[in-house]
């Protein structure tokens, strides 16, 4: 699997106290008309402590949106990649948490 762009490590050891979360939150997004946009991302989720990575979809601000994607727990020591399809007719916003 080969990913080009940037990355966000989230450490999940140390002084973190259960509950917990880091969240990603892209700017507004224009609408994708009447095609599809496709966000790709790597994972890695290793370990006893790990919780859920969730992706949501909001259209205009509403909350709390449409879950695209969600896994939990540990998947192993492997980067895994994944991809959920974006598609809205009005501006949007994409929350990884």
């Amino acid at each position: 699997m080969f990913y080009s762009g940037k990355y966000m490590y989230i450490g999940t050891s140390g002084s973190r106290k259960t509950g917990e979360r880091a969240w990603l939150i892209s700017p507004m997004l224009r609408s994708t008309s009447f095609t599809e946009k496709c966000l790709q991302f790597g994972y890695s989720m290793n370990g006893l402590s790990i919780g859920i990575i969730s992706v949501y979809m909001t259209a205009n601000g509403e909350k709390p949106g449409s879950l695209l994607w969600r896994m939990s727990g540990d998947q192993g020591m492997e980067w895994k990649g994944a991809s959920v399809n974006l598609s809205s007719l009005e501006q949007y916003q994409v929350f990884v948490y």
